[in-house]
């Protein structure tokens, strides 16, 4: 079994000879797209910032402060 480094390797230089690209910024922009993300970390909303009553859209309000300006 290959290790990640050697797929890895193999990725860039696959990618850089379609590409025609040589640049070291452009490889490391390639190995940096190749790691997959990490979740998101959860964050909890304290009560106190729930929301009472849902937004409610009122576009003629906004029309109506256009108008003013």
């Amino acid at each position: 079994m290959r290790s990640r480094a050697a797929v890895a390797k193999t990725l860039v230089f696959a990618t850089i000879g379609r590409q025609g690209v040589h640049s070291a910024d452009v490889v490391l922009n390639i190995l940096s797209r190749q790691r997959d993300p990490s979740p998101p970390a959860t964050i909890l909303t304290p009560a106190a910032l729930t929301l009472r009553h849902a937004p409610i859209a009122d576009c003629a309000r906004y029309d109506n402060l256009r108008r003013t300006i």
